[in-house]
């Protein structure tokens, strides 16, 4: 974060930053639970907000902090999802979400914060996109 700067604030922030996105006129939601990133020793505070339309990210995010970008409906990515060990640096192992896309694997961060996401719009009773 920033100086100065609260969650929801730096989240607005970074999304811009990383995928050319100012979430700042949609709808926030809700806050996730924070996801620990062991390699920079920091936390993402991750938002729910509803933006209406299909933003196209296809020439706004940043090559230095995103390695690609793609989108599926949340109803497809539940049947998508496994559990997967994974081995903790020094904590021995733990059972991580994964979701096999047709792109590839999602996994660590992004994944966590997926399977967060789908919990949360399965919460809330929300029709899923």
């Amino acid at each position: 974060m920033e100086p100065g700067e609260d969650f929801w604030q730096a989240a607005c922030r970074e999304c811009g930053e990383e995928v050319g996105l100012n979430p700042v006129g949609g709808e926030p939601l809700g806050r996730l639970t924070p996801v620990p990133i062991a390699v920079s020793r920091f936390f993402v505070v991750p938002f729910v907000v509803y933006m209406p339309g299909q933003p196209d990210l296809r020439n706004t995010w940043s090559e230095a902090e995103v390695v690609e970008v793609f989108s599926h409906p949340l109803s497809q990515l539940g049947a998508l999802r496994r559990l997967e060990e994974v081995h903790l640096q020094g904590r021995g192992f733990g059972m991580w979400p994964v979701f096999d896309l047709p792109e590839g694997k999602l996994w660590g961060a992004t994944a966590i914060m997926t399977d967060q996401l789908l919990s949360f719009w399965h919460a809330t009773s929300r029709p899923v996109a």
